[in-house]
């Protein structure tokens, strides 16, 4: 028992060392920048920054301390997807890509080639300026093909979700089974 209680303590050490170099760095990472606020939680670490070359200045030095850290896009690199079906499949990305900006000026970043779908369907990122009514309107004939051009929706589901879930059916299952 005592063993256990000289081992938490040690943790609870370790916790608080941890969490005051935490704070020194934060500290020392938004010295230079004077529109950087910081807010130090229990558990989590919060910097905010004014504007994008302290944005780019702190995630350096974030990067340089190999500091785990997440980050949001910022305003001017956001992107929007669409999905383009209606084409052949033997047709290559390079060629849509080129016909949506010489034709139809279009700021195109990549183009995909969907996979596992029954029809060939391909993802066109473009620049947050261009929206679905215009693709619509506008570049709705893609290499002599009438095209149809629709929202992209994200349907990856969380993991553990997926699990969580099937253990229900499965717990479902054997009650049933149990009953019957």
């Amino acid at each position: 028992m005592e063993e256990q209680s000289e081992e938490e303590e040690e943790d609870e050490d370790s916790i608080g060392e941890i969490s005051k170099i935490k704070k020194e760095n934060l500290q020392a990472a938004t010295a230079s920048a004077t529109r950087i606020s910081h807010q130090i939680s229990q558990n989590t670490s919060s910097i905010f920054v004014k504007n994008e070359s302290d944005w780019v200045q702190v995630n350096q030095y974030l990067k340089d301390s190999e500091a785990e850290f997440h980050t949001y896009t910022w305003k001017n690199e956001k992107t929007h997807a669409f999905v383009l079906e209606g084409l052949d499949s033997e047709l290559a990305t390079d060629e849509i890509k080129e016909e949506l900006k010489g034709k139809y000026q279009i700021s195109v970043q990549q183009v995909f080639r969907m996979k596992n779908t029954s029809r060939p369907l391909y993802l066109v990122v473009t620049g947050k300026d261009i929206i679905l009514k215009y693709l619509q309107k506008n570049a709705y004939i893609i290499n002599y093909t009438k095209v149809v051009w629709k929202r992209h929706f994200n349907k990856e589901k969380l993991r553990n979700a997926i699990d969580v879930k099937h253990g229900d059916m499965q717990q479902r299952t054997a009650t049933r089974n149990q009953l019957a």
